[in-house]
């Protein structure tokens, strides 16, 4: 009966977006049909061998040198980059981009991320690529800020006889009668992949590729792009895993002392007023007591369930796994992380990241404006 209201109080909506799906149709028609001449590919420097990352840039009014450090960063361990520029980049950072990658691939900004990942493979199986690993990952994250994230996703690739390894992978949390939690594994955040040869040159994943219908809209991309590769994948027996994972740092954070934890308090990002002030009057009410340590680890608990972890809490996120990436989304919640962040980095409870990405965080956090950021969440 619930399933049926929601069909027919969904109507509205859906009558409503018959337009844009029509014209969404009409887009992609469009830009299958003028592919060659809509996008521009531009041999670079590098040699194409046995790595390859496909690196998407939304950069349209320059680029960072944050993106270089990226770059370095995958050339340092064999990848050679076939960067695909979202909507072009300005001319002058061309020359240095192409000295930086094996390919350039400039197309119109359609898709979003996925369109370009589709776009990136197409080219790079037409130009007779056949990596053994292959990167897929987008510039919406800074990375590397500490460690080595490659060399740890290549160990858990291999270690755990994966088809995709990711930096982060969502879990649906599911209530039980009797109070516990079940974790259900869900996709793999998009911003970054790393691929088994076997995988990307299996026909599962050319026919998901292949029949991967582009859009503009953003909640469609969502869906049957990030959401809807996992979940295609999964479900036809493929493995992922995420280095990070909510109920790993459950688990983990469960047996941290109450110094530990009021660190992680007093760097804490909400998303939610209430969990800010249970926040508040914890750390008002510190004594390092075993009481304390439990109602701090119950607070965590119930905020990590509802928000990302990782997000909410970056002190022990950090020391917990390392971090490896800061994501750049202009939410306010994000924001408030990444303030809490250099917090941390100038009390010295947290490693620095390299110096440009450093002020590349400062400036975003200076710069924030609530009335422009994201408000989906």
């Amino acid at each position: 009966m619930l399933r049926f209201w929601r069909q027919i109080t969904g109507l509205p909506g859906q009558i409503a977006a018959v337009p844009s799906k029509l014209i969404q149709r009409r887009q992609r028609a469009t830009y299958d049909r003028d592919f060659d001449q809509l996008v521009q590919i531009t041999t670079g420097d590098l040699a194409m061998g046995s790595k390859v990352a496909i690196f998407l840039l939304y950069q349209p009014k320059s680029v960072p040198g944050s993106v270089f450090l990226t770059l370095d960063y995958l050339i340092s361990h064999g990848y050679a980059p076939v960067i695909v520029l979202n909507g072009g980049v300005p001319a002058q950072d061309v020359p240095a981009l192409r000295q930086h990658a094996s390919l350039l691939v400039q197309r119109p900004n359609f898709g979003y991320d996925f369109g370009g990942y589709r776009d990136g493979l197409k080219v790079l199986r037409a130009r007779g690529g056949d990596p053994e690993r292959l990167i897929v990952m987008n510039d919406s994250v800074w990375l590397p800020i500490n460690g080595d994230p490659i060399r740890q996703l290549e160990q858990h690739l291999d270690s755990n006889d994966l088809d995709a390894a990711g930096l982060n992978q969502d879990e649906k949390v599911r209530y039980q009668p009797d109070g516990s939690v079940r974790f259900e594994l869900r996709q793999i955040e998009s911003y970054f992949y790393l691929f088994s040869a076997g995988f990307w040159n299996s026909e599962i994943f050319k026919t998901f590729w292949d029949q991967y219908r582009m859009s503009s809209d953003k909640k469609y991309t969502i869906k049957h792009g990030e959401i809807g590769f996992s979940k295609y994948m999964m479900d036809r027996g493929r493995r992922f895993s995420g280095l990070l994972r909510r109920s790993v740092f459950l688990d983990r954070i469960a047996s941290c002392a109450p110094d530990f934890l009021h660190k992680t308090l007093t760097y804490a990002a909400y998303a939610d007023a209430k969990y800010a002030r249970e926040r508040d009057d914890l750390l008002a009410s510190y004594d390092g007591s075993e009481a304390w340590r439990d109602m701090a680890l119950s607070h965590i608990r119930a905020n990590a369930l509802r928000r990302p972890f990782n997000t909410s809490f970056c002190f022990a996120a950090d020391q917990l796994f390392g971090t490896t990436y800061l994501k750049k989304n202009s939410q306010t919640y994000f924001h408030d992380m990444r303030a809490q962040y250099l917090r941390a980095v100038e009390d010295g409870g947290v490693p620095p990241p390299a110096p440009e990405i450093l002020l590349e965080i400062k400036a975003l956090v200076a710069n924030h404006d609530p009335k422009t950021a994201e408000r989906t969440l």
